[in-house]
């Protein structure tokens, strides 16, 4: 449980998700998302995720 807002979701909580506009979908650290090239990601995942670890500090 979270001190502070938060999100939380279990991996098996996603049971469908739109095939048409994603080929596959997984769950990553804050660490894997940062070390993806940018390229690969929404164009502002870097950004937000440097502000969710901020926030949970």
């Amino acid at each position: 449980m979270c001190s502070t807002p938060c999100l939380n979701a279990a991996a098996a909580s996603i049971t469908a998700y739109d095939q048409g506009e994603f080929e596959a979908i997984r769950w990553l650290t804050d660490e894997q998302v940062l070390e993806e090239p940018a390229e690969l990601l929404d164009p502002h995942m870097h950004r937000f995720t440097r502000k969710l670890q901020h926030a949970r500090r």
